[in-house]
């Protein structure tokens, strides 16, 4: 009974992981820039698609005119909801550039 409960107590502690899918959360078409986020939990890890990510970005600087989107920086963490000493929600943000405007492109 004990080694069920202390597995029970390792698959806990040691979270979980869900596939979470960055919208965008700001941009900027004057210089280009598109941040997307999405929010985490306490023992809930998210992981993302890379691919998807940079699809999305691409997605809105190609409304912008500009040709493609490139990730740049860190992954940036913020805490958005504190309870006592303790970060309850974590934001996660990725910033991208958007490349050369496609008008550029064809100089």
């Amino acid at each position: 009974m004990k080694k069920h409960l202390f597995a029970v107590a390792i698959i806990i502690l040691t979270g979980c992981t869900f596939k979470k899918e960055p919208q965008i959360a700001d941009s900027d078409a004057v210089s280009g820039v598109v941040r997307l986020s999405y929010s985490t939990v306490p023992l809930l890890y998210g992981v993302f698609d890379e691919n998807d990510a940079k699809k999305t970005a691409a997605s809105q600087c190609g409304k912008w005119g500009y040709a493609s989107a490139q990730r740049y920086g860190d992954l940036i963490h913020t805490c958005s909801l504190y309870s006592g000493p303790m970060c309850m929600k974590e934001t996660v943000t990725l910033e991208y550039q958007c490349g050369l405007k496609i008008q550029d492109m064809a100089r």
